[in-house]
């Protein structure tokens, strides 16, 4: 809520997966942000005279593949 209106949810899916490597020493991952790419913002706000209607798309969609020692 804010002060003159409603920002409506918002989801995501994240997931990742890790494997421990050589002896248990090192380890490969794999993770990914924002799945689905639904990252929307909605808000309406109304006031006297006035009605605003936002719609904000978010690009945060990010993949990593990676090692660790």
């Amino acid at each position: 809520m804010i002060s003159q209106g409603i920002i409506d949810a918002r989801f995501l899916l994240d997931a990742g997966v890790k494997k421990l490597i050589q002896n248990g020493k090192g380890e490969l991952f794999l993770n990914a942000t924002e799945l689905l790419n639904t990252m929307v913002i909605k808000a309406k706000v109304t006031g006297n005279n006035f009605n605003y209607i936002s719609k904000k798309h978010y690009e945060t969609q990010v993949i990593r593949l990676g090692y660790s020692y």
